[in-house]
């Protein structure tokens, strides 16, 4: 072979390997912004479920304050009926 093919071969060969390592870099691209919006959804997700819980936990608590008073009156009107 001539040194003007090899020469032609060798960068017929770089600019192939330069095209695959750019398919590859736009395919990781692609593969980041998907699983970007994924993280963005869930993390949206984790909020609203954050924000039911605290919910839940006031309901719980202003159940368990309900509880309490009704438990104090109960007790209140045994001890008189005890008397």
């Amino acid at each position: 072979m001539t040194e003007q093919l090899e020469s032609r071969m060798a960068t017929e060969a770089w600019r192939a390997r330069q095209r695959m390592d750019n398919a590859l870099l736009n395919s990781l691209r692609a593969t980041q912004l998907e699983h970007s919006k994924i993280l963005e959804d869930h993390g949206r997700r984790l909020e609203q479920l954050e924000r039911k819980v605290d919910r839940l936990e006031r309901k719980v608590d202003e159940g368990f304050t309900k509880i309490s008073l009704g438990m104090s009156q109960i007790v209140a009107l045994i001890t008189n009926l005890q008397r």
